[in-house]
């Protein structure tokens, strides 16, 4: 499994998907995408991009979970975005938490999730209240169920192996994990 690479943005602190560093010849919209930050924007300290392309998430809503004693140098790390309510003002006791699996596309393109997250919330005035939990299966994560046939061009327009599905065992592990 090829390993997972997230980094702080150093413009902004956002949690940067490797993938944006992971090689081949510059993508067709590489005006806008960095590989030593979140954005150009944040490449060229004028601040982060809240309007264009950004490769980053919001720290406040990223975080990890270890599995000691797993994987294949003793440990293994998933990645998931949390949505949590506003305690302060949440009406819903005890606070219900759900599950989000995403699609085929946060495959390629991580940095999607937390906007996916952001947008159930906005559309759904019920979903506010809830913890929404959303393991990244993304490329190098261990949720991922690599395809062992199936390809797709990446960011870079390279052929790669696309997922088949989430892993079902760890993906409640991690569910499991964050609800503590």
């Amino acid at each position: 499994m090829e390993k997972v690479r997230w980094f702080d943005c150093p413009g902004c602190g956002h949690k940067v998907t490797g993938l944006v560093q992971s090689g081949g010849r510059q993508p067709r919209n590489r005006e806008y995408i960095s590989r030593t930050h979140c954005c150009r924007a944040c490449e060229n300290g004028q601040g982060h991009n809240r309007d264009w392309w950004c490769a980053g998430t919001p720290s406040a809503m990223f975080r990890e979970v270890e599995f000691p004693g797993r994987g294949p140098k003793g440990k293994l790390v998933a990645h998931y975005i949390i949505h949590e309510p506003d305690w302060s003002t949440c009406e819903v006791t005890p606070t219900p938490a759900l599950l989000f699996l995403h699609g085929a596309n946060t495959f390629n393109w991580p940095e999607t999730l937390h906007q996916e997250v952001r947008s159930l919330v906005r559309e759904n005035p019920r979903a506010k209240d809830f913890v929404i939990i959303a393991p990244f299966a993304t490329k190098g994560e261990p949720v991922a169920v690599r395809s062992s046939v199936r390809t797709h061009k990446d960011r870079f327009e390279r052929e790669v192996p696309y997922v088949d599905s989430f892993n079902i065992e760890l993906t409640w592990e991690v569910f499991l994990s964050a609800c503590r």
